[in-house]
């Protein structure tokens, strides 16, 4: 009398995971819903499998196999797009994370420069009160000191300038780059899906487990 209710339960969990969702939320809750896609595909062909064991009908066993073999393409295909994602979200952090170190080493390198620009003038403007021979080498030496530092505190800020400048053009660039690859992983994935479905439809029409 057609198929058996384990039959139609097992026919009803596969519309359920087969099922594509509307894209809401964020990256993560994506790639959550593809990791409870990927288990409930792994779950449904090592039922099927075990149910392919068990059936005495020769068709409806070659029938579970076939969708357990589908499954398991299924669930490949998604783990390898995760992959992909993850070393390309991985190359991207690491650029960026590069980019920070260096723009962080020359605000910290900034810092001490005026911070010691400042001292130079503080210890400039306390000598100016002392009057005497002995006092007007040093204070050459510190107006010196005050001049290079200066130069020092305006070269490091010129240069940090055009690092910014320079992380926000790569930023740009990489983040088209990434979109392109991202975009393009998508549609091989899911000319895949639809190739594995596209095989499997005919081996489906074919089964008769009616008679």
């Amino acid at each position: 009398e057609g198929l058996p209710k384990t039959a139609n339960n097992l026919w009803r969990s596969l519309l359920t995971a087969s099922t594509t969702k509307a894209q809401e939320g964020d990256w993560f809750d994506e790639k959550y819903q593809r990791e409870e896609s990927n288990a409930a595909s792994k779950a449904l062909a090592c039922t099927l499998n075990h149910l392919a064991v068990c059936e005495e009908y020769t068709l409806l066993s070659s029938a579970f196999i076939e969708l357990a073999t589908v499954q398991e393409q299924l669930e490949q295909v998604n783990s390898d797009r995760t992959e992909q994602e993850f070393l390309l979200m991985n190359e991207l952090l690491n650029e960026y994370l590069l980019h920070l170190d260096m723009v962080k080493y020359a605000f910290n390198e900034r810092a001490k420069v005026h911070k010691r620009w400042l001292t130079t003038v503080d210890t400039f403007q306390k000598k100016q009160l002392k009057t005497g021979p002995q006092f007007e080498m040093e204070m050459l030496d510190l107006e010196k000191k005050i001049t290079d530092d200066m130069q020092d505190y305006q070269q490091i800020s010129m240069t940090l300038k055009q690092e910014l400048e320079i992380f926000d053009q790569n930023r740009t660039e990489e983040f088209k780059n990434n979109m392109h690859a991202y975009i393009a992983q998508t549609l091989i994935q899911q000319e895949k899906v639809l190739n594995i479905w596209e095989t499997y439809l005919p081996i489906a029409n074919n089964i008769d487990v009616t008679d």
